[in-house]
């Protein structure tokens, strides 16, 4: 009867080892899940912020290539402007200034 008990309490053991195992999984693999789900998030978060970085990017870019063309719109102007028979092309055409004898018609836009 004694090797009976002995056996008895053996198999209890053995359960509760059984238990603690299994108790140590579920808590590592919750552990380990939880961890995971971290990690995607802030993944995600940060897949968000880099695509609304590229984005501003793509926007900056096309600003700057307009700033780029004005800049060389208006150095063309200023290089135009440094001569005088453009200077007087323009007063002519912009504020009906005419030299002696000559008459001026404005014709309506895209009309030349």
């Amino acid at each position: 009867m004694a090797e009976r008990k002995l056996t008895l309490v053996q198999k209890n053991n053995r359960k509760r080892r059984q238990q603690l195992f299994y108790r140590r999984v579920l808590t590592l693999s919750l552990i380990i899940g939880f961890f995971c789900v971290v990690g995607a998030c802030l993944y995600t978060s940060r897949l968000a912020k880099l695509t609304e970085a590229k984005e501003k990017l793509a926007a900056y870019e096309k600003e700057y290539d307009e700033l780029i063309e004005k800049e060389e719109y208006y150095r063309n102007e200023i290089s135009k402007l440094e001569n005088e028979d453009y200077i007087a092309k323009l007063a002519r055409e912009k504020y009906f200034k005419s030299e002696e004898g000559e008459i001026l018609f404005k014709l309506p836009q895209g009309q030349e």
